[in-house]
């Protein structure tokens, strides 16, 4: 890709579904908020499957990117954001226990904790977190979702959900 003098590498990122961190790290000499125009960006496209049973969904935390091995389709592999430090996300295996559309996001007690002005319940629509579709995995309080901050996709982001793009949801 050849910068634009308005890009970001995060909008560079966003515009080929890739991560913060990876298109950072493919990029290591370049400034993420000032890419000079007409710089050569490297865009880290190609990557290597984990080692896991190729079915359902796999999750790198360390890449930052969710592999689904749909039945009788090719891997797809999509950038994630994942918890924060302090909120890392969980490892280990579940089940997908729900499907949602246009969820309502109810706030859990710690996060009400932390910023108390939130409200109980943000309805379906921009001001939601978890976009335009929700995967209830059977970890408490845990989703695969879209999101509403396109720039938190390949950084440590959440409080241990697993955030994607909303074209990637």
């Amino acid at each position: 890709h050849v910068a634009f003098a308005e890009d970001t590498l995060l909008d560079i990122a966003v515009e080929h579904n890739l991560g913060y961190v990876e298109i950072t790290a493919a990029n290591p000499s370049i400034d993420p908020w000032l890419p000079p125009e007409g710089a050569f960006i490297v865009l880290p496209t190609m990557h290597i499957l984990p080692e896991a049973e190729r079915r359902g969904i796999v999750i790198n935390l360390a890449e930052m990117r969710l592999s689904w091995f749909a039945r009788g389709r090719p891997p797809v592999t999509m950038p994630i954001g994942i918890g924060t430090q302090g909120w890392e996300s969980p490892t280990g295996k579940t089940t997908v226990m729900r499907k949602r559309t246009k969820p309502t996001w109810i706030p859990p007690t710690s996060i009400r904790a932390e910023n108390p002005e939130l409200r109980a319940a943000v309805p379906p629509g921009p001001d939601n977190p978890l976009g335009s579709y929700a995967l209830d995995l059977g970890w408490p309080a845990v989703v695969v979702h879209g999101t509403n901050l396109p720039y938190a996709i390949g950084r440590r982001s959440s409080h241990g959900c697993f955030r994607l793009f909303e074209w990637d949801i």
